[in-house]
């Protein structure tokens, strides 16, 4: 058996070749979404890496590096935000049952003090026991037979009020201009305050970072009432999966169900690009949410969050815990 060589990383421009080359299956294991996560927070370093796995390929992981932290803690993730990612070989292939599990195990010597990585959901391998594993659930729609026959599928109600929005003169343009970006954010600042919060989850920085990195594989879709936007969805797009990464609506007019029809054109939309995943993301904790996409015919699928810590990370961890505990009970 030969010596293994040690990991090393890509530069940017190395990534966006291979990516070309290789296209990623979603959008977020491509360097489109680590360039839009660094220009909203320049401590999020796009640094994909390469390495060997034993007595194997050689591998990419898709990354990025968490800086910033005040002692110095060597963190990667794949990817924040709940972005999914995959792992390549060298060829574009893709990693999974035992060559990913042999990856994830390789990755072990990785000089990092923490790694958390979200699988796509797609995938599936044995992990192995030094990771922590969390389980998510995911929304998606099978496109192999088409839009039409999903459409079909749906819930009987779902789909007569995406008709009866269709009837009532509700249409969906899809647009990614800058003042589209600014109508978007409105809606999403809408939203935010009708669910309590002060502003969106995400903010309009990163929104015109992924419209000017993720170029045609970003959209954003507005549905439209004589003349006004009442709701809106940005979708990402890799080669064969559309992610509906964010949704807002204006909810003085959500008897018009605009969100119902926004997805059958989506659906239609997606078809058209040849995506074989329509996937509507997770739902933690949002039971209207998940109905809604149980009623667009999604199927649940189970993924996994894994997070590899070095003992003396852990251990800081667990203190740093124990402090906030101690401080809330106060």
């Amino acid at each position: 058996m030969g010596t293994k060589k040690t990991f090393k990383t890509l530069t940017t421009e190395q990534w966006k070749s291979f990516n070309a080359q290789y296209p990623t299956p979603t959008f977020f294991a491509g360097p489109a979404w680590a360039l839009a996560l660094n220009a909203d927070n320049a401590n999020a370093v796009p640094e994909p890496v390469v390495f060997e796995v034993n007595d194997g390929p050689t591998m990419l992981l898709p990354l990025v590096r968490m800086r910033g932290n005040r002692l110095g803690w060597r963190i990667g993730s794949g990817f924040p935000l709940g972005g999914y990612d995959v792992i390549f070989t060298l060829d574009g292939a893709i990693a999974d049952g035992k060559l990913l599990e042999s990856s994830l195990q390789r990755l072990c010597e990785y000089r990092l003090d923490h790694l958390e990585l979200t699988l796509w959901p797609f995938l599936e391998a044995l992990k192995p026991p030094q990771y922590a594993v969390q389980r998510y659930e995911a929304s998606v729609i099978d496109l192999i037979d088409g839009a039409s026959a999903a459409i079909e599928r749906m819930d009987g109600r779902s789909r007569r009020m995406a008709g009866q929005a269709e009837r009532r003169g509700v249409t969906c343009i899809q647009k990614t201009d800058p003042q589209t970006v600014d109508i978007y954010y409105e809606l999403l600042l809408q939203s935010a305050k009708r669910w309590g919060r002060a502003a969106p989850t995400v903010s309009k920085r990163l929104l015109q970072a992924l419209v000017h990195h993720g170029g045609s594989d970003v959209e954003i879709w507005l549905a439209f009432f004589e003349n006004k936007p009442v709701a809106g969805i940005m979708v990402l797009y890799g080669s064969v999966e559309v992610f509906v990464w964010s949704a807002a609506m204006d909810a003085d007019y959500a008897v018009l169900r605009p969100h119902n029809i926004l997805h059958v054109t989506l659906m239609r939309a997606a078809e058209a690009r040849g995506m074989r995943w329509y996937n509507m993301g997770a739902s933690e904790g949002l039971p209207g949410v998940k109905k809604f996409k149980d009623g667009l015919g999604a199927r649940t699928i189970g993924y996994d969050r894994l997070t590899l810590e070095k003992k003396l990370f852990k251990f800081y961890r667990r203190l740093r815990e124990r402090k906030s505990d101690v401080g809330s009970a106060v």
